[in-house]
């Protein structure tokens, strides 16, 4: 699937060279002056340091920063996983470690070689290692959750509280406790 030509597009400034009757272009992020050829002007910005560098500052990702990523074989991977989605590593790690979390998931989940693939080649993405979910990420998730607990319970005047009670398989009793918030 080509990439978007309007996408391409967007990145150079066109113009007619003077004495010359041809089409230029100037690309908007290296100031590289070439013919205007949109195949060449893809390959390009897929391969441009001054593009996918301003791309990543503007956390922006599309077609063109995926297919970058994409074409780099597995020993550079991590590389160009720190470099370009360093700052979404983090968001994507969170959500992982909020899913383990909430959904009460195995920690190995996101260890299967099919997930593992998954992300590998439909992001770029590396999921953390078991050891690095269960030490820090699953603590950083209840952490903010709890803050977000505090923080709604401080901005609400109405608290409405249920409990029920039951008992678990080997007969021990247990507590639940609901807090109902307006809202």
């Amino acid at each position: 699937m080509p990439l978007s030509d309007a996408l391409v597009h967007s990145a150079f400034i066109e113009y007619v060279a003077q004495n010359k009757k041809e089409k230029r272009i100037r690309y908007r992020h290296c100031q590289k002056d070439s013919t205007k050829h949109i195949s060449r002007q893809r390959d390009h910005l897929i391969k441009c340091k001054s593009y996918l560098k301003t791309m990543k500052e503007q956390e922006k990702h599309n077609s063109i920063t995926r297919k970058a990523v994409g074409m780099v074989d597995e020993s550079q991977q991590p590389l160009i996983n720190n470099q370009l989605f360093s700052h979404k590593r983090k968001q994507l790690d969170k959500l992982i470690a909020m899913v383990i979390y909430y959904e009460g998931r195995s920690l190995g989940l996101y260890e299967d070689e099919a997930m593992k693939e998954f992300f590998v080649n439909g992001i770029g993405y590396t999921s953390p290692s078991r050891d690095r979910i269960s030490e820090t990420l699953l603590d950083e998730a209840y952490l903010d959750t709890q803050e977000q607990v505090k923080r709604l319970l401080n901005e609400t005047s109405l608290l409405n509280f249920v409990s029920d009670e039951s008992n678990n398989q080997p007969g021990d009793r247990i507590l639940n406790m609901c807090v109902m918030v307006k809202g």
